[in-house]
């Protein structure tokens, strides 16, 4: 995930990352969409055709900070300047996942590409 930011007047995306408890990560979207309501967000990526299934978590990020409309890799969000929350600092780490909206798997399903 990219750095989190406060609600302020600068453009967000919603960046959502895929994963199952099967197969692990699946990829990660980002849409210029922000909503309070995390749904919103995913209806975005399934009429865009993206995505993969599996348990999706959302949060708020700058805009620009990634490609938009398209399905990434782990290695695309590396070279584009991802972190891992295991690889933050805690201050940082704890204030994205305060931020992360979670759906399940199974509210997921029927997404499955």
């Amino acid at each position: 995930m990219t750095q989190f930011l406060e609600w302020d007047d600068k453009p967000k995306h919603t960046y959502i990352s895929f994963a199952s408890d099967e197969t692990g990560f699946l990829g990660a979207v980002v849409v210029d969409v922000v909503d309070p309501d995390p749904a919103v967000a995913l209806r975005m990526v399934d009429t865009l055709g993206l995505n993969p299934g599996g348990q999706a978590a959302l949060v708020v990020i700058r805009a620009g900070d990634f490609p938009t409309n398209v399905l990434l890799t782990r290695d695309k969000l590396f070279a584009a300047g991802a972190k891992r929350l295991g690889d933050m600092e805690d201050s940082e780490r704890e204030k994205v996942e305060d931020a992360v909206a979670m759906i399940c798997q199974q509210c997921n399903v029927g997404h499955d590409a």
